[in-house]
């Protein structure tokens, strides 16, 4: 495979991504809470639903990628696992530490920096050349360990402060007639 195509596609899938991603944050509320939104959306704030999004993007470009240039299939397949999950890290580790600052803003460029490390890192990966076929079993485990996740974790998250809206405390879909306001009183009183 020729690697300057393959850097290209990397920086394009780097913005493509991360332009899906915030299509995908609003997708939810688009839908009116319909399952196409909540498969694929965001339905609150939490860190894994809003990192659903940045996944989704990721493996929409990866499977473009995979179609149109025609890479050694192992070698991409290690490299976009590996990818996947920097960017997965990069992302947890981002919004923790920019925990108490969570914004519109602040969560667009943690999402451009955890898409950016995931790509540079399935370049670097993919340059390894053969070395790392040997991953490939480990890879497609990885891979699908990931959409189990992904389609298990918005109907039945488990009580983590990962799955943990940070604007009402509560976790998964979020009902339309929950009071926030009995919610902020409650927190002001201790």
């Amino acid at each position: 495979m020729n690697r300057r195509l393959y850097v290209n596609q990397e920086r394009i899938g780097a913005v493509f991504s991360l332009l899906l991603a915030v299509f995908l944050w609003q997708i939810y509320n688009l839908t009116s809470g319909n399952p196409i939104g909540i498969l694929f959306g965001a339905v609150n704030q939490s860190i894994w639903e809003q990192l659903k999004c940045v996944i989704l993007g990721y493996v929409i470009f990866g499977l473009t990628e995979l179609v149109t240039s025609k890479p050694y299939f192992r070698q991409f397949t290690v490299s976009k696992a590996v990818g996947l999950y920097s960017a997965i890290i990069l992302y947890i580790i981002l919004r923790y530490f920019l925990w108490g600052i969570y914004n519109t803003y602040v969560n667009l460029a943690i999402t451009a920096a955890a898409l950016i490390g995931g790509y540079v890192v399935s370049v670097i990966v993919m340059g390894f050349g053969e070395r790392v076929r040997d991953l490939f079993t480990v890879s497609c485990f990885m891979l699908i360990l990931v959409f189990v996740m992904y389609f298990s974790f918005t109907i039945f998250p488990p009580h983590l402060a990962l799955f943990q809206d940070p604007d009402t405390s509560l976790y998964g879909i979020i009902p339309d007639y929950i009071d926030t306001g009995a919610m902020v009183m409650d927190i002001l009183a201790g």
